[in-house]
Formats: C-alpha cells, structure tokens, sequence
C-alpha cells in the first residue's frame, strides 16, 4: 500500500509522497510492462530500461500480491514522473497504452481504496455467448445426441441378445470365477482390471449384462467431456471442442462397445482422464499429477499397450511448466510416477511372490508371432490368434517359458521371409486392417458377415452401416488434415504427446496382431487433431489459395480414406 503521509511530507528516502489514491492511476500511464514467462523481456518507459529481470506471467490471483502486497513493487524514480504525469494533464490520457490500462484495475485494487472499487482481483469470468449465458448450450446439446445414441443401442442390444465371443468369454469367465470366490491362476495374456471391473458387477448383480453396459455408457459420455476439457485447454475455440466431442459421441463403432465386453471403453476413459490431470494448469499441485498417475496405471491394468508409453509420460510431467526450478520439475515427476505405480506394483509383486512371475501380463511376443501370421483379410478377425493361443499357454506355466519357447519361431519365420520381405509383407496388410471401415458394430448388423444367418438385412440396418462410415470416414479427413496443420512449434511442445501417441502406436501395430477395434486407442489423438483442422482450415483458406500443409494434409487423407475404403464393393 501508498503510504498515508500529507502531501509534500518527504518519505525516509527523500522522496516526495503524494496523497492516498492520487498515484496508481498516473503510474500506469507511464509504464507498459512486458511480460512474459519464458525469456526476460526489459520493461520500458520512454525508451530508457527500468528493469530487464525476468518477471513471471501475472494472474488475476497473483497480480495483487506482486503489484501490491506491502507496496507497490517500482522503482523510486516512477515516483516523482508520476508527478511530471499529472502536470502534463489530459492530453496523455487518451494516448493511454493498452497493457497499461490491462494493469489499472490491479493497481487500483491495492492504492485507492474508493469504496467503488473491488477488494481483491476478480478471476477470469467464463467466456460469454453471444445471449449473454456462460452456460455450453451447444455442447449440452451434443452430449444429449450421444446419450440418445447410447440409449438406441442399448435398446437394440436389450431386443436382439448376441452371443458373446472371442476374447469377451475369457473375461466373462474369469469375472464369474472371482465373483463367486475362486479365482483362476493368472494366465497372464490379458492384464486383471476389466475382469476385476465385472466381477465387481457379477457380485453385486449376478451375471447380468445390463449393469455393466450402463456403467460403459456412463465412462463413454464422461469420456467425452473429459475429451472437450482437453481440447478448450490446447487451447481451441468452444466450436472446435464441440466437434471433437460430437464425433466422439456419433461414432457409432466407438459407441457400441459400450454393449460390447472388451475393456476398450475403459481404457478411453483412464487414457482421458489421466491425460486431463497430467495436463491440468494448476501446475503447483502435485497432488494432481499423482491422481493422473493413478489414472494411467489404472489404464496399464486395463490394456499392456500403454507401457511401452510411461517414459513419455513421466518426462512430460517434469517438462510440463517450462521455467520451473529442476528440483520442483522432479518432484511434479516423482508424484507423477508415484501415482503411476501404485496400483500395477502390488499386482505385480503378488504375481512374483505367488506365481512366480513379477509381471501384470506378458503377451507381447504372443502378438508379435500372431502379427507376423495374420492373414490379409481385414475382417479375419481371430483364426491365428484362436489358432495360436492354446499352443501358446500350453508351451509353458508362466510367461518367461512359454516367451522362450517363442522365440526361436519367430527368428526362424523372419529368417525363411528375410527382414526387408517381413516388413513389406506387414505394411501390405497391417494398417489395411487397422483403419478398415469395418467393425464389430457394422458386421454384426443384418447383412454383416458375423451376423445371424437368419436375419436379413433392412433398410434400418443399411442406414446405420453406411452413418457408421460417414463418421469414421469424417474422424479420419478431419484428423489426417489436423495432424498436417500442427505447426513445428506444436509438434515438439504443446502437441508432442498426441503426435507421439499416433506414431508410437503405428509404428507397433505394424508388427503386432491388429484388429479394428485397437483404433479405439488412437481416437483421443485422432480427434484432438480433428478438433484442431476446424479451428485452421478457415485460416489456410482465407487467401482463396490453399496453404501448402493444407494439401498435405488433404493427401494424407486420401490416403487414409483409402486404407478404409478401397475393398468398398462398387
């Protein structure tokens, strides 16, 4: 605060004093303050350098303790040209500098207590809709199309009842068995938490589907949400959100697997809400991080696919407040990690200790061997696996004999092929079956190849294949011609993780076994760039000419359309 002496009475200084509230305002029509978090930026007043320190980025919640707190934080000189400023007389006012003027408020609120003005610097308000609301209309209306959509397929799934197959037995199985209090020796394929999560379901409500199919309805939609938080903090405008979110939410072949038993829905909602804390801007709480940790070992329970991504992840918790001291950035780490092995350390040390094996699950050589015999077909979903899998557990009682086991075969069949022809061979078929437009959800329907043979195919079941293709076909344009459009700025900083993302998990499916359900995996980063073209492609187009990452980004989609559509029956 000004100290409260009378007017022309000279401080211990030396220097002249004027009147309570008389200086905050003749102040900040002289002084522009740069500011800026990452490099130091001089502070300049009529050309001369007051003060070249670095200076943090003021918040409204920081800026009065800094401006104010136990007195206005200038230098003496400013002091006495605040005189000079009253002298010289309205003339200056309007040529008032608009970062100055930025600052008023905040230095009002610390040297004149007028009772007008505010006692403390309000918060940044939401931002306001045209109608004057802070409520997301928009967005409550896309989440309430996708709670319709969850509710038309939970109906046709309550009217029609499948059998269940593949992998979903062996959950089901396993979460029948904890349920009713014997559980099965690891096998340790598939990590433990989807079963753990129906067991959970199986004791409180028997063997019932519906629950479970509630709760993956429930994890879809927050999904969602949680998906347009992410985008608004890129940050994008509020329409680029609401397009990420609603193509999430109308993407019927993620929307089925909500009636569906494999644990893609929960890894989507852990993937999300992990990436929602590790990127939360309160980035003095620790105590965020280690819940976002927690939420992606959650995840690591839930697909193995996520290990080979912890370093990523625990670097960009060090990395993520740029500016930061190293001692604080390892600490933000160290409760990242801390989070991060919380849950997948016990069940590995039980494992160890009981079955012989410090491990969750050990299945990736498996899936290299079933990759590298996978046929073209893309909708082959599971002959070599079903094929591979009983040799495979019966080469061995834990996962180290029966890996020693595989690997001789594995060498031997790329020695037959030779390495160049095995790797040419996996990108002829691998990504054909990865990004193909079919699905569980659009063969399953009548007149799909894993429908039953008794049902015909209808008029409804034709509209919803080909609305399934329309928004796959959109999630893949929109998310090629985004991932051209990042700038290089983005790509090694604020967008590394979701590029990274795509090309961690491309670069493994190219050898490991595929299918189009492990897409699901890769929507999150597909629709943050998808999110990101519609904020830009209006700006590549503004010239009338487009921009040259435009069109690659329209190649790339070419290309990825093609991956989907070329077996598409004329």
């Amino acid at each position: 605060m000004v100290e409260d002496r009378p007017p022309g009475v000279p401080r211990d200084d030396g220097l002249r004093v004027p009147p309570r509230g008389e200086v905050a305002e003749d102040l900040v029509l002289d002084v522009a303050v740069a500011v800026d978090v990452h490099r130091r930026v001089p502070v300049v007043e009529h050309g001369d350098v007051l003060d070249d320190r670095p200076r943090r980025q003021l918040s409204p919640r920081s800026a009065p303790r800094a401006l104010g707190g136990r007195g206005v934080p200038l230098s003496p000189s400013l002091y006495s040209e605040a005189g000079r400023s009253r002298r010289e007389g309205a003339a200056r006012r309007s040529r008032r500098p608009v970062r100055a003027a930025l600052l008023l408020p905040l230095l009002r609120s610390n040297v004149s207590p007028t009772a007008d003005r505010p006692r403390r610097a309000e918060p940044a308000a939401a931002p306001r809709r045209e109608d004057g609301s802070a409520v997301p209309w928009r967005a409550v209306a896309v989440v309430g199309v996708g709670i319709l959509v969850q509710a038309a397929l939970l109906a046709e799934s309550l009217a029609n009842p499948r059998p269940i197959l593949g992998d979903e037995v062996r959950y089901w199985d396993r979460a029948l068995a904890i349920a009713g209090g014997s559980p099965p020796t690891p096998d340790f394929v598939w990590p433990p938490l989807y079963s753990w999560l129906l067991s959970l379901s199986a004791f409180l409500f028997g063997p019932a589907r519906l629950p479970v199919q509630l709760l993956q309805s429930a994890l879809f939609v927050a999904a969602g949400l949680l998906l347009r938080s992410l985008l608004l903090r890129a940050p994008l405008p509020a329409l680029s959100a609401d397009a990420g979110l609603l193509l999430l939410l109308l993407d019927l072949e993620a929307a089925a697997f909500c009636q569906y038993f494999w644990p893609e829905i929960a890894f989507l909602f852990l993937v999300l809400l992990g990436a929602w804390g590790l990127l939360a801007p309160e980035r003095e709480r620790r105590g965020v991080l280690f819940l976002s940790g927690v939420a992606f070992g959650a995840a690591l329970l839930t697909k193995s696919l996520l290990s080979v991504f912890v370093p990523v992840l625990v670097a960009a918790a060090a990395l993520r407040a740029p500016g930061e001291p190293v001692r604080r950035r390892l600490r933000a780490a160290a409760a990242f990690a801390a989070g991060l092995a919380l849950l997948p350390v016990p069940v590995a040390a039980w494992n160890g200790v009981h079955h012989g094996e410090f491990v969750v699950s050990s299945s990736g050589l498996f899936n290299l061997w079933v990759g590298l015999n996978d046929p073209p077909s893309t909708r082959d979903y599971n002959s070599v696996p079903s094929a591979e899998m009983d040799d495979y557990l019966a080469s061995g009682s834990r996962p180290a004999e029966r890996n020693a086991a595989l690997v001789p075969r594995i060498r031997a069949l790329v020695a037959s092929r030779g390495l160049f022809p095995t790797l040419a061979g996996q990108l002829k078929k691998q990504y054909f079956r990865l990004f193909n437009r079919s699905s569980y959800f659009t063969d399953r329907l009548p007149g799909g190849p894993l429908a039953p043979r008794s049902a015909e195919a209808t008029r409804g079941a034709r509209l919803m294949r080909v609305a399934a293709y329309a928004t796959y076909a959109a999630v893949l344009v929109l998310g090629a011609v985004g991932l051209a459009l990042g700038t290089r700025r983005e790509l090694l900083r604020s967008w590394a993780l979701p590029y990274l993302w795509v090309g961690l998990q491309l670069g493994l499916f190219l050898l490991l076994h595929v299918k189009t359900r492990y897409r699901i995996g890769l929507l999150p980063a597909l629709l943050a760039f998808a999110a990101l073209a519609v904020a830009r492609i209006p700006g590549e187009v503004a010239g009338g000419r487009p921009s040259g990452r435009l069109v690659a980004g329209l190649a790339l989609a070419g290309g990825a359309l093609f991956l989907a559509f070329h077996d598409l029956a004329p």
